[in-house]
């Protein structure tokens, strides 16, 4: 039987809710629908489980500054616009063209080419990418895709971007399968993953006050190498902290430096880089177990 868990947040600081709510504790085994608020774990009957839905807010980032719009402006216009070549969409932030602009020619980086005669964002037309479909479970594909992602996010940090929400669903494909490319330069939105900033978000900190560092995106390389190699297996957020969401050897030292909670203890992405670099081969190329 599947089982409903309503979770509330309670006034009291450190409470088993106020702890499942900021990814410091799991979920206990529970065999009947329940809520848990405080302590307190109480049985509830389905049609009390409560739905609720907000809806987003505008985000202030959203809007485009006027030296934003003069970049776009100033960007070749690309002409035949050819759907099977160019990928082609609004800019969703004044963000996301400084960060474009910034990152032109870095490697394994979406590309900017250019705009449409009426403003829109032109790229090469790339396609999803599917770790079940492009990897084949060899840990010389892993090693092979990760650190062409190693690269592309110390590129990142060294121009001073933090990419905040490093995950599959941000990684595209060249058509020839052979070259990953990481996209969403936007910075609107951020990964809660992380410790400190689902810290921050229980806190109620704004966006702007929270803790996006290179650091952060340590921990999320390290849980999307997780979610990789451990594509078919059901996650839920608060195994990566319980150590339920770890793959196997080689990866798994990797990743369990990448997500150690405290930020300071964590690797650099150069020294991420040196790990998957160091991963040996094993003759014949054995899966990853």
């Amino acid at each position: 039987m599947m089982v409903y868990i309503n979770i509330r947040e309670s006034a009291v600081p450190g409470t088993l809710s106020n702890r499942i709510l900021s990814l410091q504790a799991d979920i206990p085994p529970l065999e009947t629908h329940s809520e848990i608020f405080g302590d307190d774990i109480s049985r509830i009957a389905y049609r009390d489980c409560p739905l609720d839905v907000q809806e987003e807010e505008p985000d202030p980032n959203a809007i485009i500054s006027q030296s934003a719009r003069e970049a776009i402006d100033q960007l070749p216009i690309i002409p035949n616009i050819d759907s099977s070549h160019h990928f082609v969409k609004e800019t969703k932030s004044s963000g996301e063209i400084f960060n474009l602009l910034k990152v032109k020619g870095g490697p394994h980086i979406v590309e900017l080419l250019g705009r449409t005669e009426d403003g829109k964002l032109v790229f090469p037309s790339h396609i999803d990418f599917a770790p079940i479909v492009f990897m084949d479970g060899s840990i010389s594909d892993y090693k092979r895709v990760l650190l062409q992602l190693a690269d592309a996010v110390i590129f990142l940090h060294s121009v001073g971007i933090i990419h905040r929400d490093l995950a599959i669903r941000n990684i595209l494909a060249t058509k020839d399968r052979q070259s990953v490319v990481l996209c969403d330069l936007e910075s609107l939105y951020g990964s809660n993953a992380c410790p400190e900033i689902s810290s921050a978000i229980f806190q109620d900190l704004p966006d702007t006050e929270r803790p996006y560092s290179a650091k952060s995106d340590v921990f999320c390389f390290g849980t999307m190498i997780a979610d990789f190699i451990l594509v078919n297996n059901i996650m839920t957020p608060w195994q990566y902290h319980s150590g339920g969401f770890i793959p196997p050897p080689p990866f798994r030292s990797i990743v369990e430096a990448c997500i150690r909670r405290d930020p300071a203890d964590r690797p650099s992405m150069l020294d991420v880089k040196a790990m998957l670099e160091a991963i040996v081969e094993p003759a014949g190329d054995g899966e990853v177990a």
